[in-house]
């Protein structure tokens, strides 16, 4: 590639249709979470995704633990904080400054 003004777009072979419409789907979800919750959590986007942790672990939690497609019961999942910073990417501190926030609102709560 020779010069900073170049345009790139990906090769014809690189993605399918399915591939397309799955993208499409996923960030369009993911989209409308983020805008949702950036007003839930006024604009914090960092305690949305320490909340969001707990929403991963807990739905696979419940998956694994899922008998059967009619019985699905919400298995509520339990983090340390290092976990929830290694998940996040955000240091353990502001992990734990987040999660007193989210208990604040009533959106966590906390096991000893």
């Amino acid at each position: 590639m020779s010069g900073s003004s170049a345009a790139l777009a990906l090769a014809p072979e690189a993605l399918s249709i399915r591939d397309v419409y799955n993208f499409h789907s996923a960030a369009n979800f993911a989209f409308h979470q983020l805008h949702a919750n950036a007003c839930r959590f006024d604009g914090d986007l960092t305690a949305f995704l320490v909340y969001s942790a707990f929403m991963v672990a807990s739905a696979a939690d419940t998956l694994k633990a899922m008998p059967t497609a009619e019985n699905i019961e919400m298995v509520n999942a339990v983090l340390s904080l290092q976990s929830i910073s290694e998940m996040t990417g955000v240091p353990r501190e502001t992990a734990r400054r987040k999660c007193k926030q989210l208990i604040d609102l009533g959106l966590l709560e906390s096991f000893s």
